[in-house]
């Protein structure tokens, strides 16, 4: 679906073509913005970049992407040059990845084996370390890969949600959420007036009942969206 779509649907529910809907454009494109922010806080939608790498430890959002809300992974390259080089940070006079020496050193050649195979057991079954500062904005790589770009995966902002990816259940759920924040736009509107003139007399705007329902779509829509969301992982002892 796209934004056009859903507008016209939310036009149609409210008896466009029989009756005025007294919603401007504006209005309909808050509704959807409501609803992008339902689905951004719900499920989310996840894009992938390249990010280049240099000396730098620290990298703005807007390095990765311009519609960055939260980067979620960090994909470092594990082929075999780089892997080897992971090291080279370290100084150290033993590659543990090749279990050879570098270099001639000052440690004994026993001290040497025995601390850096340890080492590098647990470092090689571990991810390299990142953070993500959501308050700055940055993406925090520390150690520095030697490598020059990494893979970024990240969440986008609502405003960066493609309706074009949302589809079936999920669709229909968005749309019925859009919808009854369209309602309770309207029906606060029509609270304004109690009833309207008309050629056969007065009738009731009944702008608090379009307003109650409304909100009762959005409530029923964002239960319906729940069950969509993946169950938090927990650790066992």
């Amino acid at each position: 679906m796209i934004e056009s779509q859903v507008k016209a649907f939310i036009c149609r529910r409210l008896g466009d073509g029989v009756i005025d809907v007294e919603l401007t454009d504006l209005m309909l494109q808050d509704a959807i913005n409501e609803g992008k922010r339902l689905y951004a806080s719900f499920l989310g939608q996840r894009k992938s970049a390249v990010l280049a790498i240099n000396q730098n430890t620290e990298y703005d959002a807007s390095l990765i992407g311009s519609d960055v809300d939260t980067v979620v992974d960090v994909f470092f390259p594990l082929d075999g040059e780089s892997f080897n080089n992971l090291w080279s940070w370290a100084g150290v006079d033993f590659d543990p990845s090749t279990m050879a020496y570098a270099q001639s050193g000052s440690y004994s050649a026993l001290v040497q084996y025995m601390q850096y195979r340890e080492q590098g057991r647990r470092i090689v079954s571990a991810d390299r370390d990142w953070e993500w500062d959501s308050v700055r904005r940055k993406l925090i790589i520390t150690p520095r890969p030697d490598s020059s770009q990494i893979m970024v995966q990240y969440l986008v902002t609502y405003a960066g949600i493609d309706l074009t990816r949302v589809h079936g259940w999920e669709e229909m759920i968005i749309q019925d959420y859009c919808l009854g924040s369209a309602m309770m736009t309207l029906g606060n509107i029509r609270t304004k007036y109690a009833d309207k003139p008309s050629a056969t007399g007065a009738f009731s705007m009944d702008g608090d009942i379009l307003y109650a329902n409304g909100e009762q779509m959005r409530a029923e829509a964002i239960e319906k969206l729940r069950a969509f969301v993946p169950p938090t992982g927990f650790w066992a002892e």
